[in-house]
């Protein structure tokens, strides 16, 4: 009988450790996708990458990240550190975007 009391307070604790971990990987999304935003507009595209690949890592979805990433290579192909794939990958950025907010343009 023990077990059976116990049982809901472990599961209540597992999910507010999930809930809590969720919480705060959202926010450090968001602080990455701010520093992308950033770096977009000061012309660095190298540092907006970093920030932008680390959320595709993550598996973080969404049309804003999709479309600045497809920014950001074409930013790179433009200049002298361009490399081989940069355009390819801004396509699939752009065609990501519109998979996924097909009304926004």
């Amino acid at each position: 009988m023990t077990r059976l009391v116990a049982l809901p307070s472990m599961l209540l604790l597992l999910w507010s450790l999930v809930f809590v971990a969720d919480s705060a990987s959202a926010g450090e999304s968001k602080d990455a996708f701010a520093r992308a935003s950033e770096a977009l507009a000061k012309n660095d595209a190298k540092r907006a990458l970093a920030e932008l690949e680390v959320l595709a890592d993550r598996g973080y979805i969404h049309p804003d990240v999709s479309y600045d990433r497809g920014i950001a290579y074409v930013m790179r192909a433009r200049t002298n550190t361009a490399q081989p794939g940069d355009l390819g990958r801004a396509a699939a950025g752009f065609e990501e975007a519109s998979r996924l907010a097909p009304h926004d343009g």
